[in-house]
């Protein structure tokens, strides 16, 4: 059998040690390097998580503001439109109450002309008796 493409036993093929120790391990600056790379990335990570936190926190912040202001536009529209409303309602309890009092006045007026035909028509009945007593 032939032998097949691939790695196979090649044994360890990876970058050649800049340190050039015989163990084929990191050399004493890599693992500085090493442990520097780790740490900033461990500082990054919790870096971003903050920021990202920061950025949730400021938009929580603002979506809050943004609902305060909408409460409050929508309050003041509220406002706005019960004194709206309001003075609707009191111009027109007024025209009513002038209509009231127009009618009143026009009642006690149909009233009085009532009771001056009931007086024509007993000075007539009257002046009829007479007419025929005297006659």
């Amino acid at each position: 059998m032939g032998k097949k493409g691939g790695r196979g036993n090649r044994g360890n093929q990876g970058r050649p040690n800049a340190g050039g120790n015989a163990s084929g391990g990191l050399s004493v600056e890599d693992a500085k390097l090493l442990e520097l790379a780790k740490q900033a990335r461990k500082d990054n990570e919790v870096d971003l998580t903050e920021m990202r936190l920061a950025f949730e926190q400021e938009l929580m912040e603002d979506i809050e503001k943004k609902r305060q202001e909408q409460e409050a536009a929508l309050e003041q529209e509220m406002a706005a439109r019960k004194d709206t409303y309001e003075d609707e309602l009191k111009e027109s309890h007024k025209e009513l109450v002038s209509e009231i009092e127009a009618l009143g006045k026009q009642k006690e007026q149909i009233i009085q002309d009532g009771t001056d035909l009931e007086n024509k028509k007993r000075a007539l009945e009257y002046a009829c008796q007479r007419m025929k007593s005297e006659a």
